[in-house]
């Protein structure tokens, strides 16, 4: 008997011929999907980058250039405030031991602290450093893991590039009870103090007042008693904090010894109060008497998951400052006061 077999027709075999190239036309169109969204999902990244970690990464960046410049700055300028954010981590990798975007070379690094180990370098935001970067760690050098936090680095240098970190949260601890005291000074006393910060750092800063320490001395003690400031060392102070006692200082919008802000009424017409020392100190003093007056029952700063409420002429510190969020600025307050409370033990 002949073998029976099953017969398929032309019209089934042409089905499954359309099914099949139905198959390859999704899967292939599904492919230019995900390319034209991976596409665009980078343009829009390009224009529209991400929030994430944006804080962190700007710190990062301007940590990394001072380390990177560090034969070319002063020694007052050999600290840098930063705040990394929660789930963000910095981390240090050494020479010979580091893989990823850092190619085997001592590199310093941010990223998402879930990114562990041998990610960070692959995944994060690095640098490459001319030596190792190490974290003093009381009389110890480790390899540098920094969580999140508000922090003050140190920079400096032996056989490798050392960070010495100070948490700001608990370097100022002991300010949040200091209030300015009232405390009359003779013009001699506000002198001292210029010439002892003159001398001697005080939060990372001197009092650069040359030759002209005198005539300061003399224009702090006059104003401080016309604008009724209780004590003229938180004058000195803040003129350390704004300028290091720098007449010429000038930030772009605002200049001289207190940083008078002109970008409200212009350059041209603020020229006198930049650059005559007299009148910048006057009007400094104004400016921080009239924020006594406007905050002095109290004032509340939001920076970054930092919620602060100051009074008194703490409040006029941060008014005279501004509300505006910048971790350079987030621990300003606590800065001047620490820098007043040190003056006020020595002299």
């Amino acid at each position: 008997m002949p073998k029976r077999g099953i017969k398929r027709s032309k019209g089934s075999e042409h089905k499954g011929l359309i099914l099949l190239k139905t198959i390859i036309g999704l899967i292939i169109g599904a492919a230019v999907l995900v390319i034209l969204f991976t596409f665009f999902l980078n343009l829009y990244s390009v224009f529209f980058p991400s929030e994430d970690g944006r804080i962190t990464k700007a710190c990062f960046r301007e940590l990394t250039e001072k380390i990177l410049t560090l034969n070319e700055i002063s020694d007052e300028e050999k600290s840098e405030l930063c705040f990394v954010e929660d789930g963000w981590l910095v981390k240090g990798f050494d020479k010979g031991k580091s893989l990823g975007s850092c190619l085997d070379e001592a590199c310093l690094c941010v990223c998402k602290d879930d990114l562990l180990g041998d990610n960070c370098e692959d995944k994060g935001f690095c640098k490459i450093m001319p030596k190792n970067v190490r974290e003093k760690v009381v009389d110890k050098e480790e390899q540098v893991r920094i969580e999140s936090g508000f922090y003050e680095f140190y920079i400096s240098e032996n056989e490798n590039l050392i960070l010495s970190v100070e948490k700001l949260e608990k370097k100022y601890e002991s300010v949040k009870a200091a209030e300015v005291e009232v405390k009359s000074r003779s013009e001699l006393e506000v002198l001292n103090a210029l010439n002892y910060a003159k001398e001697n750092s005080l939060g990372n800063r001197k009092c650069n007042c040359g030759t002209e320490c005198d005539s300061y001395a003399k224009w702090i003690t006059q104003y401080s008693v016309q604008y009724e400031i209780p004590d003229p060392l938180l004058i000195v102070a803040l003129m350390m904090q704004e300028s290091s006692c720098n007449k010429d200082a000038d930030s772009g919008s605002s200049c001289g010894l207190m940083q008078v802000n002109y970008k409200i009424k212009g350059r041209e017409s603020f020229i006198p109060l930049c650059f005559i020392p007299e009148e910048n100190i006057k009007k400094g003093v104004e400016i921080l008497k009239n924020n006594y007056d406007l905050h002095k029952n109290g004032i509340i700063f939001k920076c970054v998951g930092r919620t602060v409420t100051y009074t008194g002429w703490k409040a006029a510190l941060r008014g005279y400052n501004g509300l505006g969020c910048s971790p350079n600025q987030a621990y300003f307050v606590e800065e001047v006061m620490a820098r007043y409370e040190k003056l006020s033990q020595n002299v």
